[in-house]
C-alpha cells in the first residue's frame, strides 16, 4: 500500500496545476480502480475525489470544476443529481436553472479589461511558503459543547454550530502562530450563500451565488474575549448579508468588475470554503457508499480550510492548510487537540512553495 495517501490520491486530480484563466472546461471527471490488501484504505472525494468501498477494491472518482462557472452549491446539486440518475431515477428532484441571472438593467455581457487580466500573476495562486495539509474530525458531541459554550458566553441562542466550531478553530490557529503581535489584526473570511438571500434567485440556480464576509479582530481581542465573542461577530457578519447589501455589491461590481485574487487575502487570515450542509456521504452511487472526502491540490495556501460533513451524522471534518510551524504548535496544543477525534491514521501532505 502507498505510504502517503494524500500524495497518492493527488495524482488523480484533473488540471491540478492549471488555473481558471487557462480556459478550463466547466467540468471534468476521472474514475480509477485500485487494488489493495485487507487493510482499510481511506479514499477521498476532492474538489472532488470520492472513494467508494468495494470489497477488496476501491473506486476513486475525481471531479474538477471551474469556479468561474459554478460554486460549491451548484457542484453538490450536480453531484446529488448524478446520484439520483445512477440509482435509476428518470426525474430529478431539483431541476437545475441554467439561465444566467443578472440584476435588472445590467448591460451584458460584462467585460473585464484585458489590461487587468494581463497583470494577474498566475504564480500567486501557488503557496509562497511550504504548507501542510491535514484533516481534523470533530464529533457531534464536541460541536454541541462548543455551541453551548459560545451562546452562553454572550447570552444568546443565535450562534450556530458551524460558527462556534469555526471560532474555536480560528482561536487555535492564532494562539499557535509564531511571533504574532497581540495588536496585529487577524481575519476570518466566510463564504456566504446568496440563493436564499436574493428573492429573484432560485434555489436551483446553477452558477456562482456567493458573497465573502470578513470578521477582523486584533489577536489579543480574539484570544482574550472568549469563544462566544468571536462566534457572535461571525453571526453578525452573516446576518448583515441581506438582499440590499448583495444587490448593492452586484451593482457596483458590474460597473467596475474585478477578479478576486489570493494577493487580496490580508495577513493572518483564514479563508474557508465548502459547507457541512452538503451531505456527500448520504448518497449511494450503486457501487458502494463514500468512505472519505478530500479537496484537490489546488489553492493550498497558509490559512485555507475546507469544511465537510463527517461520516457520522452531525460531525464535521475540517481540512486544514497551514504553515509547518503553526501545525506543529497546534498538534501540541492540548486545549485544541482535546476537541479533535482522530478516527484513522491518515497521513498529512506537505506542499512546497
Amino acid at each position: 500500500m502507498h505510504t502517503d495517501i494524500e500524495e497518492y490520491t493527488s495524482n488523480f486530480g484533473l488540471y491540478a496545476n492549471m488555473k481558471a484563466l487557462d480556459h478550463l472546461p466547466p467540468l471534468a471527471g476521472r474514475l480509477a480502480t485500485i487494488e489493495h490488501d485487507n487493510d482499510p484504505f481511506p479514499f477521498p472525494l476532492t474538489a472532488l475525489m470520492l472513494g467508494l468501498a468495494l470489497s477488496m477494491q476501491q473506486l476513486m472518482m475525481s471531479v474538477s470544476i471551474n469556479h468561474t462557472v459554478i460554486d460549491g452549491a451548484s457542484f453538490f446539486h450536480f453531484f446529488s443529481s448524478w446520484l439520483e440518475t445512477a440509482r435509476g431515477s428518470s426525474c430529478l428532484s431539483k431541476q437545475p436553472i441554467f439561465q444566467r441571472w443578472f440584476l435588472n438593467a445590467t448591460d451584458c455581457p460584462i467585460r473585464i479589461p484585458h489590461s487587468y487580466i494581463n497583470h494577474i500573476d498566475k504564480n500567486e495562486f501557488s503557496p509562497s511558503v511550504p504548507v501542510k495539509v491535514r484533516v481534523f474530525h470533530f464529533t457531534k458531541e464536541v460541536i454541541a459543547i462548543l455551541k453551548e459554550k459560545a451562546n452562553a458566553e454572550v447570552g444568546t441562542h443565535e450562534i450556530s454550530s458551524l460558527q462556534a466550531l469555526s471560532s474555536h478553530f480560528w482561536q487555535s490557529v492564532v494562539r499557535n502562530k509564531k511571533n504574532i503581535d497581540p495588536d496585529e489584526a487577524t481575519s476570518y473570511c466566510l463564504l456566504i450563500g446568496s440563493r436564499q438571500r436574493l428573492q429573484e434567485l432560485s434555489e436551483g440556480y446553477f452558477g456562482n451565488a456567493l458573497e465573502v464576509g470578513i470578521v477582523t479582530m486584533k489577536a489579543k481581542e480574539l484570544l482574550d474575549h472568549g469563544l462566544g465573542n468571536a462566534a457572535w461577530e461571525m453571526n453578525k457578519v452573516v446576518a448583515s448579508c441581506n438582499m440590499k447589501k448583495l444587490s448593492n455589491f452586484l451593482e457596483s461590481w458590474t460597473k467596475c468588475p474585478k477578479i478576486k485574487k489570493m494577493s487580496n487575502m490580508v495577513r493572518n487570515a483564514i479563508g474557508t470554503s465548502d459547507s457541512p450542509r452538503f451531505d456527500i456521504y448520504g448518497g449511494d452511487t450503486g457501487l458502494g457508499r463514500p468512505v472519505a472526502i478530500r479537496s484537490g491540490p489546488a489553492n493550498k495556501f497558509d490559512g485555507r480550510i475546507t469544511v465537510h460533513c463527517g461520516v457520522e451524522e452531525g460531525s464535521i471534518d475540517i481540512e486544514v492548510c497551514l504553515s509547518l510551524e503553526t501545525f506543529q504548535a497546534m498538534e501540541k496544543d492540548k486545549e485544541f487537540m482535546d476537541t479533535v477525534s482522530i478516527k484513522s491514521n491518515w497521513p498529512s501532505k506537505t506542499f512546497k512553495g
